[in-house]
């Protein structure tokens, strides 16, 4: 069962209830981190999770106007899969139809790619880049730091089944 909010997707599975959120959890998620501004001011950081076209530094610029610095990560219990792109300013700025995507999978499985620390505004600037095939989720890397990740969005409730599990 699954109900749509302001603030995303409730889903409710097995006396569990747990949320999809499509904006900022503002740090109940531990993907938040700050950085030192020029001004000495703390900005908050988000880590986003990558596989795909977010870590190429073209796609960097158009989406985030900057180069990204990226920290290699792995993703356990997720496996790689492809979707065909439709959007044209997507397929201009990634010079491809063709993304990967991810997937809940076995808890064996791994996902290589990088996660990368952005600002609120980069953040939404990231889910207006992805498609609606995609939904971003909160998930703990191999590591054990959280992380946002966008997943496909037909599995996102399976997905955030799968990562409280291994909470």
């Amino acid at each position: 069962m699954f109900r749509t909010t302001t603030h995303g997707t409730q889903y409710a599975r097995g006396g569990c209830q747990f949320s999809v959120s499509v904006r900022p959890y503002r740090g109940v998620d531990g993907s938040r981190t700050t950085r030192d501004t020029d001004s000495g001011q703390a900005e908050p950081m988000h880590r986003l999770f990558s596989y795909g076209t977010l870590r190429d530094p073209a796609v960097q610029q158009g989406v985030f106007g900057r180069d990204v610095v990226t920290v290699d990560a792995a993703l356990r219990g997720f496996r790689l899969g492809w979707v065909t792109i439709t959007d044209p300013g997507v397929i201009a700025m990634s010079g491809t139809d063709r993304h990967r995507i991810v997937r809940p999978g076995d808890p064996s499985d791994v996902v290589d790619g990088a996660y990368l620390e952005l600002t609120d505004d980069e953040l939404r600037a990231a889910d207006d880049y992805e498609v609606d095939d995609y939904v971003r989720v909160a998930a703990a890397l191999a590591s054990g730091e959280r992380v946002w990740v966008y997943v496909a969005a037909t599995d996102a409730a399976h997905a955030a089944t799968t990562t409280a599990d291994r909470e």
